[in-house]
């Protein structure tokens, strides 16, 4: 047990609060793709065992929420419906410098992903602090051409540190 308690560390040590959650726009533009408190999920579609295309989750003027945010970071997904039961990869690819692009920022590795387990509804996850103005986008890998139905919330930071 030792050896495990070793091998531990520290991804957040803060308090969170001020979460808001977010679902599809009711009207997207090219900078604005999802709305607070909206209940329509992002859909995903797997390729035939490869990633599907990536789907904008936060546009460059989604973030912030609270004025004044210097940081954000996608930290609840909640997955509304799945015509496959998996199992399944989500990735997660922001940008850190605004218009760098989906396929620049994962060629970069500025990604992460989750195994989401249908049946377990929200999913706590960790990914690099994003700066307001820089894009996050989703994609989804299954065996099969299927699709994953997704709500996310996002948690943002007054200041640069911690």
């Amino acid at each position: 047990m030792k050896g495990v308690f070793q091998d531990n560390v520290v991804i957040d040590d803060h308090f969170h609060n001020r979460e808001y959650c977010f679902g599809v726009a009711a009207i997207p533009t090219t900078t604005h793709f999802a709305d607070q408190d909206s209940l329509t999920p992002f859909v995903l579609t797997s390729g035939l065992g490869v990633f599907g295309t990536e789907v904008p989750i936060f546009g460059s003027s989604d973030m912030p929420v609270r004025p004044g945010s210097m940081l954000y970071d996608a930290r609840v997904l909640s997955i509304v419906a799945a015509d496959n039961p998996g199992p399944w990869i989500i990735r997660y690819v922001w940008e850190t410098t605004p218009g760098q692009g989906a396929a620049a920022a994962e060629a970069a590795g500025q990604y992460s992903e989750i195994y989401p387990v249908l049946g377990v509804i929200v999913f706590d996850f960790k990914h690099d602090r994003i700066v307001p103005g820089c894009m996050l986008w989703a994609k989804a890998l299954n065996s099969i051409v299927s699709t994953i139905s997704i709500l996310i919330a996002e948690h943002e930071y007054p200041s640069l540190s911690p």
